[in-house]
């Protein structure tokens, strides 16, 4: 073999090693580039699984911890009404806070006492509930013939009378049933303030007495039964009411009622 020859071989040699090592550098760099873009699409992926898996981990410890489920509520505004009727009749007592829908439970709640003028539930964690009520005042007691009820100056019934105080008792002569939330309407309301004038200005035993031709009806310590009608002038007809009162009594007239619903008519017989 000339020395020529062996000299191309060598070059050969050479020129396929270098090819081979270039071929496999490109290999490998293109591996890294695979390898890196692969690393670059996964990462949001495992951030993304990461918050999902934090987020179901908040879920299940808001769901499982008894801090959050409301076993009470703190009531405000109530007298005629207790704090466990309030929260029952919101239909959340022992829910989670965070299914609680608000609206709803005040919705229940006046649809269960219709004479409250309004409410609000608020809610707060971990397990707190607010329950809010504006409820109408007592401004006499009505007697009727299923029970004694708080009425308001409007003529709304409210709820069955606890106890008397220092409201007027009117008893329902037409002896109509009521039940809390209805409206006994203008006449009654009137009434309801023709009583509450004439508490403090005339002797009366037992209650007042109402029906729509007479208005407020007063039993006087004389034995006389009173038709003062509803509204007018009431200090008037109380003065009205007094003099033939006296009138009856001195002249020893049998007689078992006064008039006194019309200020220029008074009557008696």
């Amino acid at each position: 073999m000339t020395p020529a020859s062996i000299r191309r071989r060598q070059e050969q040699k050479r020129s396929s090693v270098r090819q081979r090592t270039y071929q496999q550098s490109a290999t490998a760099i293109q591996g890294a580039a695979v390898q890196a873009s692969d690393y670059r699409i996964s990462l949001p992926k495992v951030l993304s699984l990461t918050v999902a898996v934090g987020l179901v981990g908040l879920l299940l410890y808001f769901n499982a911890d008894n801090r959050f489920y409301v076993r009470s509520a703190r009531v405000t505004g109530h007298h005629l009404l207790s704090s466990e009727e309030l929260l029952s009749r919101t239909g959340y007592k022992n829910w989670n806070v965070f299914w609680i829908n608000t609206q709803k439970a005040e919705a229940r709640v006046l649809a269960a006492f219709p004479w409250l003028r309004s409410v609000r539930v608020q809610t707060g964690v971990p397990g707190h509930l607010l329950i809010h009520v504006y409820e109408r005042q007592p401004a006499a007691v009505w007697e009727a013939p299923n029970g004694h009820f708080w009425v308001d100056e409007e003529g709304i019934v409210l709820v069955p009378a606890r106890e008397l105080g220092s409201l007027p008792l009117i008893k329902d002569g037409e002896r109509l049933v009521v039940e809390p939330g209805d409206e006994l309407g203008v006449e009654v309301a009137a009434a309801i303030h023709t009583a509450q004038a004439l508490q403090g200005m005339i002797e009366a035993t037992g209650p007042f007495g109402y029906t729509r031709e007479k208005g407020i009806i007063v039993n006087s310590a004389q034995g006389l039964q009173v038709f003062f009608g509803i509204g007018g002038d009431l200090q008037v007809k109380v003065a009205l009411y007094e003099a033939l009162a006296r009138k009856i009594s001195e002249n020893n007239v049998a007689a078992d009622y006064v008039d006194v619903r019309f200020e220029r008519a008074p009557a008696y017989g």
